[in-house]
């Protein structure tokens, strides 16, 4: 809850705040570290494997979204033979 004020309140608070040099200064740094931390996770093999994988399991419509389907259709099936 306290980080989600925090980043409420930079969030209201942006333009004001980068206006003050030290905020801008540490504002760019944040970033730039976040954005190179980004850059070598997903340069890692496993992290584009998993992307790969989730975009043909997104295709073929989703793992859960088949199981769902097959399980209602099971119950259907239950209900008419009662």
């Amino acid at each position: 809850m306290g980080t989600a004020l925090v980043a409420r309140i930079f969030q209201l608070t942006r333009e004001a705040l980068l206006t003050i040099g030290w905020c801008l200064w540490l504002f760019e740094k944040v970033t730039a570290l976040r954005e190179a931390a980004y850059g070598v996770w997903k340069s890692f093999p496993v992290v584009r494997w998993w992307k790969s994988r989730w975009a043909k399991e997104k295709a073929r419509g989703g793992f859960w979204k088949r199981r769902w389907l097959a399980l209602r259709e099971r119950v259907k099936g239950r209900v008419k033979n009662q």
